[in-house]
């Protein structure tokens, strides 16, 4: 060994921190024998506290938004900072199996699976303003089928997607009104039933949330249309693809078919409808 070797073995400096890292190795093996484990999930979840068997007892878990909560595996809960609770099955530090969460924030509550700490499966929401939701769920979203009943009195059982009405169901409104049909984005959307409260129904086509396309509308007095629709109107103008109306070479509108409308006096006109209102003109080309 030359001599400055020696001289850095016996540097204060060099014995300090041969020293210190010593001492964080000790530390590391007590904990270690202790129980203690620090730990990184798949998700990118960091746990640090006590395990035992390869399941995480106790300790912090700090999500990727920051975000810490405490778990308490004999216990079976999770308690977030913001104040939220999840009571349940856990594997690892993920909520799974059967659960129950409550939010601080909001006070709603909910009741069902989990699956990889996401609400997936089938569970039932209640909200503080009275409203819920029990259904199929993914990802903390209503989606699949279900049922959602609001504090008034409507409901709308069927199909959602991510949140969303979307694909067959019906909504029932606390007046009594009904509409069975297809939904897109929360709104009615394809072919459907509407029953209004005073008893009118109408079969047929909507888009956008109004009657646009084919149709029959009959009253409850016994009054029938049947024909075509553009936003609610019984109108059988022909519109272009970006929803401009179609005018002939003599600058008068294009209508797609005529329409009848029958009065309960079993009289009825055949003809063209322009925003509810009859029009005697010739079909273009």
């Amino acid at each position: 060994m030359n001599s400055e070797v020696r001289s850095a073995l016996r540097s204060p400096f060099l014995k300090i921190m041969l020293l210190a890292v010593l001492l964080v190795i000790a530390t590391v093996i007590v904990f270690y024998a202790l129980g203690y484990r620090y730990v990184v999930t798949d998700q990118n979840y960091r746990f640090f506290g006590k395990a035992s068997g390869g399941q995480e007892i106790s300790g912090t878990i700090r999500y990727p938004s920051g975000e810490t909560a405490t778990l308490d595996y004999t216990g079976g809960t999770i308690t977030f900072e913001n104040g939220d609770v999840y009571t349940g099955g856990i594997t690892g530090i993920y909520r799974n199996g059967t659960g129950k969460m409550v939010y601080a924030a909001t006070g709603d509550v909910y009741e069902g699976d989990f699956l990889n700490d996401e609400i997936t499966g089938t569970g039932t929401y209640t909200y503080a303003n009275g409203d819920t939701y029990t259904g199929e769920l993914m990802n903390g979203k209503k989606h699949g089928n279900g049922t959602y009943t609001m504090s008034g009195g409507s409901y709308y059982q069927g199909h959602f997607t991510d949140n969303m009405m979307d694909g067959t169901g019906k909504y029932v409104w606390a007046s009594g009104a009904s509409y069975e049909g297809e939904f897109k984005n929360d709104l009615k959307d394809g072919k459907g039933t509407f029953v209004s409260a005073d008893g009118d129904v109408y079969v047929g086509e909507y888009s956008n949330d109004k009657r646009n396309g084919y149709g029959v509308y009959t009253w409850a007095n016994g009054e029938t249309y049947t024909g075509y629709f553009i936003d609610n109107y019984m109108d059988t103008r022909l519109r272009n693809e970006d929803g401009t109306f179609r005018y002939d070479d003599k600058n008068d509108y294009v209508h797609i078919a005529e329409a009848t409308y029958t009065w309960p006096n079993g009289h009825s006109y055949t003809g063209y409808f322009v925003e509810n209102q009859i029009v005697g003109v010739v079909i273009g080309g």
